[in-house]
């Protein structure tokens, strides 16, 4: 069960990262700039963020329990 939990968290880090990488391109766009500077640490947070609720959704959507 722990193994499934663990490759459910590694496939929803890299779909979170695509979101808010595509996220940031697209607002990046809107606002007309080339590069946007800003603090990784708050982007890698925002991604396990992201990451952790896609997991829980999935989890939730599959039924699988701890």
């Amino acid at each position: 069960m722990q193994i499934i939990v663990w490759v459910l968290f590694i496939i929803s880090l890299a779909v979170s990262s695509v979101i808010v990488n595509k996220s940031q391109q697209m607002f990046m766009k809107f606002i007309g700039s080339d590069m946007m500077f800003f603090s990784m640490k708050k982007k890698v947070f925002i991604i396990v963020i992201l990451a952790l609720f896609l997991e829980a959704f999935i989890l939730k959507i599959f039924g699988i329990t701890l």
